[in-house]
């Protein structure tokens, strides 16, 4: 597996700190900006934390390269919508050597492992005057 961290917003704490002040303080923005420290930034996101207010972390912002997971890992971490996602399509993007990923469990249990690696095998490595479909 490998991750790359791409891009972020910069100042992720200062930034969700800032979103969130707005919805309890009184203060004027350019006010509210001046105070946040980096110590006060991390305070008051642990405040937040213990009171179970998440909806400011929406406004930091990764992007995430990640290559060689299973579709299973993709499948569960898009379910959830905590962000948005672009996966590479396996339709579209044909591969001369792919590469897929075993489950741990061996995708069922001992009996099940050698089908499943003999279909992997050869949707991996299609014969020439296969066509690619999929």
């Amino acid at each position: 597996m490998k991750v790359m961290l791409i891009a972020h917003t910069p100042e992720p704490e200062r930034v969700v700190a800032a979103a969130a002040k707005l919805c309890y303080s009184n203060a004027h923005l350019d006010d509210l900006l001046e105070g946040l420290t980096p110590e006060k930034s991390r305070e008051f996101l642990s405040k937040l934390a213990s009171l179970g207010h998440e909806s400011p972390t929406e406004h930091a912002s990764f992007t995430f390269a990640i290559e060689g997971v299973s579709r299973a890992l993709l499948a569960q971490i898009t379910r959830h919508r905590i962000a948005s996602y672009s996966v590479q399509s396996q339709r579209y993007v044909r591969l001369d050597q792919f590469e897929y990923i075993t489950p741990p469990e061996g995708g069922g249990g001992a009996e099940t492992l050698p089908p499943y690696r003999g279909v992997a095998e050869r949707r991996a490595h299609p014969p020439p005057d296969a066509g690619g479909s999929g």
